[in-house]
């Protein structure tokens, strides 16, 4: 039913989308998903990561493509989802130091290396484990076996039986624990049949929104759209704040852009991808900002963070700072472009009236606010992270982070690259390195296409050797925006 209601909510209504046009290579194959029957009876479709030779579907050389094989990366740290199964918070410690805190019957997220050793604890160490090489998954569950469990006291009481914990602590609780237990052991068999782990709380839906594909490296796609460039800067009573709530300017056939004249004279402008990373899913769209808008928009993150700084008595190095999509038609402008980039219904990058979406179970726009992050000479982070966490365990919706964009306001600078270290190829083991170009667009997958979140989507923004980096950030969630 939830994904009835996405077909006539969400994707038909793409057909109003400021996009006018798209050209792709969708037809070419076939997503590689593979039904694995699940105990109840129900068949969930896997998507089993291509094979590196087909990453380079576009060569000649067929024999040569067939001897292709992964590299593997240089870069160690995996991201560690750590789900805890007993009716106690307990603590995450690593290598005797403590990481941080998982709730009760939730799961904490952690980057960690192989051979770090990883405990639950409560005091002392409950459950220990030795991460291993490319698995992700550790979950502590005392009612499983716990003769394997030492030194139980009191406190542990819940952890003697599921009836036990039932009367003491209520019928919802095993609602809960049963819940996440399903979800631990479907993760299982998935690893068994793809290889890999699956991150997400099972069951989740697959993305509601479109995903491009990535079938090979270089492959395109182009969008054309009527959010064309500004090439002047309009006045400052151009310039107001826009509704919140733009339903007077809801997409239509006739739609026009406001402040016409302040833009180029295309009615139209093209957008193309290119894709940089197949796995994970990372593409790059040049001159997607003209030179007046990033203009402008680094004059306004100038005065938000020199605003935010007096605020907050911050130093004014490596600073982020939030720019809502209200702010201004220049500011609207990035999002509907954005929207129409993503092939998502600029309708929900914005709060919406009570008859848009009736059924999506938020009115609340699901991106957030642009960041804008300024980075001086030694800002930056050579380790990796992920975009997305992981919800409660009884959400029923599971949102999380679905697509990131960053977009490059400056390129005058030494160091500051977008870093993908784990990206699967077959040529290097070093990382994935992007660098800033003024105007151009970087955006990145979080999830996988059957609604695994993907483990391989950690980026570094690295260290700003020379000059400065200014960058902002769209941060788009699935399938609403929970925070």
């Amino acid at each position: 039913l939830f994904l009835m209601r996405f077909f006539f909510q969400v994707l038909i209504p793409l057909a109003l989308c400021t996009s006018i046009e798209s050209k792709n290579v969708h037809d070419e194959k076939e997503l590689a998903f593979q039904p694995m029957q699940l105990t109840d009876g129900s068949i969930f479709n896997a998507y089993v990561r291509p094979d590196v030779s087909t990453f380079y579907e576009n060569t000649n050389n067929i024999r040569k493509q067939r001897k292709v094989k992964e590299v593997k990366p240089r870069y160690l740290s995996q991201v560690g989802k750590y789900c805890n199964l007993t009716p106690y918070d307990d603590e995450i410690v690593v290598d005797n130091s403590m990481k941080a805190t998982v709730k009760a019957f939730e799961c904490a997220r952690l980057t960690i290396n192989p051979g770090e050793r990883v405990c639950f604890s409560r005091g002392k160490c409950k459950k220990t484990f030795s991460v291993m090489p490319g698995k992700s998954n550790y979950e502590y569950d005392c009612n499983e076996s716990y003769a394997e469990i030492k030194d139980l006291d009191d406190e542990e009481i819940g952890c003697r039986g599921l009836p036990n914990m039932s009367r003491i602590m209520g019928p919802n609780i095993l609602k809960t624990y049963f819940t996440l237990k399903k979800s631990v052991d479907f993760a299982g068999r998935y690893r068994r049949m793809t290889g890999i782990d699956y991150l997400s709380r099972y069951p989740r839906s697959k993305p509601i929104h479109n995903m491009w594909r990535a079938d090979f490296f270089g492959q395109q796609h182009t969008v054309e759209t009527k959010e064309n460039h500004f090439v002047s800067l309009p006045t400052e009573s151009e310039l107001e704040i826009v509704a919140a709530e733009g339903t007077e300017t809801r997409l239509s056939e006739t739609y026009l852009p406001p402040l016409q004249g302040h833009r180029s004279p295309e009615s139209t402008m093209t957008m193309t991808l290119s894709v940089l990373s197949c796995a994970p899913r990372v593409f790059e769209v040049e001159n997607f900002l003209s030179d007046v808008e990033v203009d402008y928009i680094m004059k306004v993150g100038q005065e938000v963070i020199t605003d935010n700084a007096k605020t907050e008595n911050f130093d004014g190095t490596d600073v982020e700072s939030k720019i809502n999509r209200e702010h201004s038609p220049i500011i609207d402008t990035v999002y509907r472009r954005a929207a129409d980039l993503l092939r998502i219904d600029e309708a929900l990058l914005r709060n919406r009236h009570e008859h848009e979406y009736p059924d999506l179970g938020s009115k609340r726009s699901i991106a957030e606010g642009l960041d804008i992050v300024h980075h001086n000479v030694g800002d930056g982070d050579m380790k990796a992270s992920h975009e997305f966490d992981f919800p409660d365990t009884m959400d029923e919706y599971q949102p999380t982070r679905f697509v990131t964009l960053a977009i490059y306001l400056n390129e005058d600078m030494e160091g500051g690259e977008t870093s993908f270290p784990t990206w699967i190829n077959a040529e290097s083991s070093d990382d994935l390195r992007i660098t800033p170009k003024k105007g151009k667009v970087v955006f990145f997958y979080s999830l996988l296409p059957d609604g695994n979140m993907d483990g391989l989507a950690q980026h570094a923004s690295l260290p700003v050797t020379e000059g400065e980096k200014w960058v902002i950030y769209l941060r788009v969630w699935d399938p609403i925006f929970e925070r």
